[in-house]
């Protein structure tokens, strides 16, 4: 203490003094296995940051250097601010820019990252750290060919840096060209036979590919070499996770914490997994599921029962069954869910599969943000990925495992699924094949996540009608070769990538036409302006754009231009589409019925008929002709859930709930997130005295909110009518 007293006394006036005692000491700490907490702050706060803050207010390396530490401690934010305070100062720094690029690499923004580090390089060229991000950065981005290129730019600079060496060892050992990656193992090893580095960098990447055997061989090398450095001992803990050795990860994460006591990630994850310890436990044939018995223990027994009864469905749907017992465990709480998945607060969904581990949290609106969910779906979709993980040695792409699990869903294809489908196949927005697993892992914009779910089960569909179910099985197994994704589709498919997507495009508009949606794009309101100008007497232009005021927004527009064209041609069935939907917006309610009876006169195929009809007979009570317009909709557009949900009411007013029932059934079936349709149809069955299908329903009423006691008391009470009392 007196030394450390003494060396900063003699060094308080100068900046560059205090920065250099602080990474001396922050090594020493690490070489003589110092408690980090001991010392973390205090480097930190009376070494970097006092330099810049009593010694040399214009004294930048400081923020530099207290960036740089604040992110091996694995604290992006306040690193952030260091880097940005330094460059304020000065402009031209490349390390702060690559230690942004390294924040942005670390939240999966790879175009940010990209241009933080090109902004490095464009002051210094040869900058290793900035060029070593960028292929981190294809690393991560699965541009694996990108790679080799970049890191030789370092090693042309230096032929002996030994993360270059490292970075292009771990590359070619995740694409399984072992031979290509002995020459750059054994330089490495020529310039320093003890660097643990090497083996971290394969050992990381392994892990990101999921191949763990392989990886836990890496990463206790790296520990061999470096025991007193925390990096490579919490990797291997994290993988443990993963892999579900909880007790060897608790294990693991405390030497690492005995290493380093200030790394977040570490801390986060021992708070965790020492709540788990208390954990309630059920074990069965195949599963192992953990609840928090305080708060969850009704799920306990539910879920254990749920998932046996699942297993042999989806393990002979994709023709495997893992080795090994799967993990379930439901979390109180999302922040506990989230560092069980990340080791930070915050993911945004309530289920993931880590392979062997499938992690959830509760279904309840209290404890967590996102409220109650179904339960059994989730477990349903997140089994299916722990079964094609495992059938395909985690070599899976990520679109197809999600193909497989929404495929497994009873709620596949919602209608929130059918508009984006239907939107997106009309603008020309589906995703390439090649760019289809970023719809999930890096989504551009909002909403591109959700189509990437629906458009790859989409995909899987089209597979299977066009190729037959059996194709399904022979990718997976061919993924489990090490076939890459262009060598599936050329060898298994049958067709090359990029023609596979304009024979997919082709069949999607081809569907529309069978859901009952038009497939072609929406008119452009510039050009068809532009063409209603130039043809002023062209009914067809004059209709088309009355459209495209329409979807505009603009009604006043759209029934002037609209009369307009029925003017040049009474029959234009485009007009009167428009015409009877802006009638009927304005509660024109007869005017509307004229214009979509002389629509569906001319047009028996159309949509808009039946929907402006059964809208309008429902606002003046008529419920014959709505029901009778309300079934010619679903027949015309069956996946609208709008039918469904009028019939289901009109039905239970006229009291013939029989005849709701269907609707109900549907509308559940494709939501299955809300107790209220099960509720409904449970009650429905109940009065009609069929007791077993109302057990069913209550039964899904458990599986979206399990701790309301009004579904439980029903059963019972079945249950006792039955004189079933076991």
């Amino acid at each position: 203490a007196y030394a450390n007293q003494h060396l900063r006394h003699l060094a308080r006036k100068d900046a560059r003094g205090l920065v250099a005692l602080g990474r001396i000491m922050d090594r020493y700490a690490i070489l003589t296995g110092q408690r980090a907490s001991e010392q973390a702050s205090n480097i930190l706060h009376n070494y970097l940051q006092e330099a810049y803050l009593k010694a040399d207010k214009g004294y930048w390396p400081a923020n530099v250097a207290a960036g740089v530490f604040l992110l091996s401690k694995h604290r992006p934010e306040p690193a952030r601010k260091e880097f940005a305070l330094a460059l304020k100062l000065n402009g031209q720094i490349p390390d702060a820019y690559a230690g942004l690029g390294a924040i942005e690499l670390e939240n999966w923004q790879f175009e940010k990252c990209i241009a933080l580090a090109d902004k490095a390089l464009a002051i210094q060229p040869n900058h290793a750290d900035a060029l070593l991000l960028k292929a981190d950065c294809m690393m991560q981005w699965r541009k694996l060919d990108q790679v080799p290129p970049i890191v030789e730019k370092v090693l042309k600079a230096n032929p002996n840096h030994l993360d270059a060496l490292s970075l292009m060892a771990a590359v070619n050992i995740r694409l399984g060209l072992t031979d290509k990656a002995q020459p750059y193992i054994d330089r490495a090893g020529k310039v320093n036979t003890g660097y643990h580095g090497l083996p971290l960098a394969i050992a990381e990447w392994l892990s990101a590919g999921r191949q763990f055997e392989l990886a836990e061989k890496y990463y206790r090398q790296a520990i061999s070499l470096a025991p007193e450095q925390a990096e490579p001992i919490t990797g291997l803990g994290r993988m443990f996770l993963q892999t579900g050795d909880e007790d060897k990860a608790l294990e693991t994460l405390k030497k690492a914490h005995e290493i380093d006591d200030f790394r977040a990630d570490v801390v986060n994850f021992l708070n965790l997994l020492n709540k788990m310890k208390d954990y309630m436990v059920r074990q069965t044939d195949h599963f192992i599921v953990k609840v928090d018995g305080t708060l969850d223990a009704i799920l306990a027994d539910q879920v254990a029962e749920y998932m046996e009864k699942i297993y042999k469905e989806i393990t002979a749907d994709y023709a495997h069954a893992p080795a090994e017992k799967t993990i379930v465990e439901f979390f109180p709480n999302h922040a506990d869910f989230s560092v069980r998945i990340t080791g930070r607060g915050w993911i945004g969904t309530v289920g993931a599969s880590t392979g062997r581990v499938i992690a959830l949290v509760a279904p309840n609106n209290e404890r967590s943000p996102f409220g109650t969910h179904n339960w059994a779906v989730v477990l349903r979709h997140e089994y299916t990925h722990t079964v094609t993980l495992s059938a395909t040695d985690n070599r899976i792409p990520h679109w197809f495992t999600e193909a497989c699990a929404v495929f497994q869903q009873p709620d596949k294809r919602n209608y929130a699924f059918v508009q984006m489908l239907v939107q997106a196949t009309r603008t020309g927005k589906l995703f390439p094949m090649k760019e289809l697993d970023w719809g999930f892992i890096r989504p551009k914009q909002a909403g591109d996540r959700t189509l990437a779910y629906a458009q790859s089960e989409w995909v899987m569909e089209y597979i299977i009608e066009t190729k037959g179910y059996e194709k399904v099985i022979d990718m997976l197994k061919a993924f489990r070769d090490g076939l890459s994704q262009a060598e599936v589709f050329e060898r298994i498919v049958g067709v090359p990538e990029k023609d596979f997507d304009q024979a997919f495009d082709k069949w999607a508009h081809e569907t529309l036409k069978k859901w009952g949606f038009n497939p072609e794009p929406p008119p452009d309101l510039a050009k068809v302006s532009k063409a209603a100008q130039e043809k002023p007497q062209d009914p067809a232009a004059q209709a088309t754009l009355a459209l495209a005021q329409l979807y505009r927004g603009d009604k006043r527009s759209a029934e002037q231009t609209a009369r307009k064209a029925l003017q040049l041609d009474p029959n234009s069935a485009r007009a009167l589409e428009v015409l009877a939907v802006v009638l009927s917006d304005r509660k024109k309610y007869d005017d509307a019925i004229e214009a979509a009876n002389k629509l569906e006169a001319l047009d028996h195929t159309t949509s808009f008929a039946p929907k402006v009809l059964s809208q309008c007979y429902i606002a003046k009570k008529q419920w014959a002709p709505a029901i009778a317009a309300l079934e010619l909709l679903q027949q015309r557009q069956p996946l609208d859930s709008y039918s469904y949900e009028q019939l289901a009411t009109i039905y239970n007013q006229l009291g013939q709930p029989e005849k709701a029932l269907p609707n109900l059934i549907h509308l559940h079936r494709h939501t299955m997130t809300d107790p209220k349709y099960a509720r409904q149809i449970a009650e429905t069955y109940r009065s009609l005295g069929l007791n077993d299908e109302a057990l069913t329903y209550f039964e899904e009423v458990t599986h979206i909110n399990p701790y309301q006691p009004n579904a439980y008391e029903a059963m019972a009470a079945i249950y006792r009518s039955n004189g079933d009392f076991g």
